[in-house]
């Protein structure tokens, strides 16, 4: 009897290992961007962040590099209602509809944009930041037309971050 056992186990053993594998191969496939953990494409996570845009919490970050049209429709879309549009170069296109506000201070993109984001003021906001910023601020690569979303603090407190997305969503119905 015993001796029947042993390849039974042994070829279990076997599957529950590569299952294993391919399962912790697609998590982290899909979960790729180690900065940002919630995808707007996430049922909870879309509605949490619509609740809070409701409410004027929402600061949207992306580079004023990648192509605007997208997101603009994207956020028509997905996030109706108002919102400034904040950016540090003058020469920046907008395709959201509205001239940006300009920020000078918003080119240094030094250790300083979160305390300085942070004192904004109400409503929500998007800004275009200069290219490369948003790589240095998450510390590593960063997929094109990809838009961070940071929920306000309290009281001043730093923004902290709520959800991402990639290009991908922008399209989506």
């Amino acid at each position: 009897m015993a001796k029947g056992r042993f390849p039974l186990l042994y070829w279990t053993s076997i599957v529950l290992l590569v299952l294993m594998l391919v399962f912790t191969g697609w998590y982290f496939y899909h979960n790729q961007d180690a900065a940002c953990r919630n995808s707007i494409s996430e049922p909870v996570t879309r509605n949490q962040l619509q609740r809070y845009w409701q409410k004027g919490r929402i600061i949207a970050l992306m580079s004023s590099a990648d192509d605007g049209a997208p997101v603009a429709a994207g956020l028509a879309r997905v996030l109706p209602g108002d919102y400034s549009l904040l950016a540090a170069d003058p020469e920046t296109k907008g395709a959201f509809g509205q001239p940006p506000q300009i920020l000078p201070w918003l080119k240094a993109c030094d250790s300083a944009l979160p305390e300085r984001i942070s004192g904004l003021g109400r409503g929500n906001q998007v800004l275009l930041l200069p290219a490369g910023c948003l790589e240095r601020l998450v510390g590593g690569g960063r997929t094109p037309g990809s838009v961070l979303f940071l929920l306000k603090g309290e009281g001043g407190q730093t923004p902290q971050l709520l959800a991402c997305s990639g290009p991908e969503d922008w399209y989506q119905e």
